[in-house]
């Protein structure tokens, strides 16, 4: 048969043994072919792009580079992640470009970029390396943000020549610095001071990952930062020193408070101000959250007011207040079935246990969509409990919302330590459902002293990076292993396969242990692959 009618055939195993043969040959003629038919489809494109890759090699390079410039965009995609992957440096290049200008509409041509660097960077290192000098800032950032992870000392240098380079614009400077974090949190703090960046995401999850590091030892670091800093920095540390109970940083947030209301009486365009009004609803939670009783009836008095009436209201119900409860209550009762969904999810999320008053409600609504929905967060919230057995109870104790004016404290926020408040019950759930037994090697620790069993629970992507305190992103893990995890010395495949970069001895599961009722999220999984762990070899997230 024609090689080239096999190379198109339906039949997979005479395509297959085609391909093999000619990738065995390695015959110009032979090459050339396979890349003329590596985007007739895309089992074509898998299976040839692979053996190009693996087989093949360097040398199949010149010809896919045949013609280049008279293909289709989607076709010069295909091509360049195979280059790439054989370590063209103008391909990866390419690709980084590409990933800069990529919009929300071309969300999977990113998410492919994203995984070749997840498999692949530290396969083609060295010629990722190369771009350390590029003239490009984008390209330059990019590509030392992908090698940080094998070389952090050298991508720490080229960051810091990054971010003094005063050629380099403010987004990228601040994303260089945000970087340089994750390496070296105190130094990232010192360049927010010296180069100032008005991203203020940016310069909060340093000043939080800092806190986060150091614990109490942040505070005299932080308090030096909020006497001296630039603007920006001095009221994203100010946030941070009120989990220190700080007078200062008090003083400084309600001074701030009282300056940006004044701000909205005086000039109501202020109002259209996104920056204005956060910046404003923060340091009031802030100061509601923490009892301050004339802020708090400040806030009350602007729910008469029109303009402010709707940031007064999510600023009563954001900080956990009763009064934001009553409200959030009369919303509820006034929206349709279908507006009903978003105001229970952010009742029961701020709320907490302190929401059995939304209850009767939603059994009165008697829509089987939002029951279910709602059984959903009560088995999270109340573990064991249902719907039904809830009213009994809020009806036989005749539980009512508080009433009292003074505000109440947010179920879930930082407190004066090192680590964020954890939802407690989910974690005993999780340590429950596998038996206190490591996921990864399969150990079960018994306290010598106690008796009792011990095991730890491990969140994925971090809390302090933004990831979630739910079943989804947390495994169970003896102290070793959570520590392996947590030095980015161990990482989980999207096959749940477990790789482990160290040359020991050290046992490990082949597979993680996991049970039917426990799903683990693949987004936190491959956030941590791409973030935290530092795969060798041929260790891929998709198991190739």
């Amino acid at each position: 048969m024609n090689l080239e009618k096999a190379l198109t055939s339906k039949n997979f195993n005479l395509f297959e043994s085609v391909v093999r043969q000619l990738s065995s040959d390695k015959s110009a003629t032979s090459i050339r072919l396979l890349v003329k038919y590596f985007n007739y489809s895309r089992r074509n494109r898998r299976y040839i792009g692979r053996t190009l890759v693996k087989y093949v090699g360097e040398k199949s390079i010149k010809f896919l580079l045949e013609g280049f410039d008279s293909l289709s965009q989607d076709e010069k995609f295909e091509r360049c992640l195979i280059l790439a992957k054989l370590g063209f440096i103008e391909a990866i290049e390419n690709l980084i470009k590409i990933r800069q200008q990529q919009t929300e509409e071309d969300i999977e041509r990113q998410k492919r970029i994203d995984l070749f660097f997840t498999n692949y960077s530290h396969i083609v290192l060295e010629k990722i390396l190369e771009l350390h000098s590029h003239d490009d800032p984008f390209i330059r950032y990019f590509a030392i943000k992908t090698t940080a992870k094998f070389c952090p000392q050298v991508a720490l240098k080229r960051l810091e020549e990054l971010v003094s380079d005063d050629s380099v614009d403010e987004h990228i400077r601040g994303l260089s610095i945000n970087q340089i974090s994750h390496i070296d949190t105190q130094f990232a703090l010192a360049l927010i001071n010296k180069y100032p960046i008005s991203t203020k995401r940016i310069v909060r999850n340093i000043v939080r990952r800092f806190y986060e590091e150091k614990g109490e030892e942040a505070f005299e670091v932080l308090k030096h930062l909020f006497v001296y800093g630039n603007q920006v920095c001095k009221y994203e540390v100010a946030i941070q020193l009120s989990d220190f109970n700080d007078n200062d940083a008090y003083e400084y947030i309600h001074e701030l408070f009282l300056s940006l209301l004044e701000q909205f009486a005086d000039e109501k365009e202020n109002l259209e101000e996104p920056t204005l009004v956060e910046k404003f609803k923060e340091c009031a939670i802030i100061l509601t959250s923490n009892n301050n009783f004339k802020v708090f009836e400040i806030i009350r008095q602007l729910l008469e007011d029109k303009n402010l009436c709707q940031i007064a209201k999510d600023i009563l119900v954001k900080s956990g207040t009763s009064l934001g409860l009553e409200l959030m209550l009369q919303d509820f009762k006034r929206a349709s079935t279908n507006e009903r969904f978003p105001i229970m999810a952010r009742i029961f999320s701020v709320y907490w246990k302190k929401s059995l008053p939304l209850l009767p409600l939603i059994k009165e609504d008697g829509d089987p969509r939002l029951i279910s929905r709602a059984e959903e967060f009560i088995s999270n919230i109340w573990e064991g409990s249902n719907l039904n057995q809830l009213l009994e109870k809020f009806v036989k104790e005749n539980v009512e919302a508080p009433v009292s004016p003074e505000p109440v404290h947010q179920i879930r926020r930082r407190i004066s330590t090192s680590f964020w408040s954890r939802n407690k019950s989910l974690a005993d759930y999780i340590k429950d459902l596998y038996g206190y037994k490591c996921q990864t090697c399969g150990i079960v620790l018994i306290n010598q002293k106690t008796g009792q069993r011990y095991i730890e629970v491990h969140h994925i992507k971090p809390l302090s990076d933004g990831g979630p305190d739910s079943k989804n992103n947390m495994i169970c893990l003896c102290p070793t292993c959570h520590k392996l995890f947590n030095l980015g010395c161990m990482g989980i495949s999207k096959k749940r396969k477990i790789y482990c970069n160290l040359d020991t001895p050290y046992r490990t599961l082949d597979r993680l242990e996991k049970i039917p009722e426990h799903k683990i999220s693949n987004d936190m999984l491959y956030y941590h692959w791409t973030e935290r762990f530092v795969p060798i070899g041929t260790q891929f997230f998709e198991d190739e």
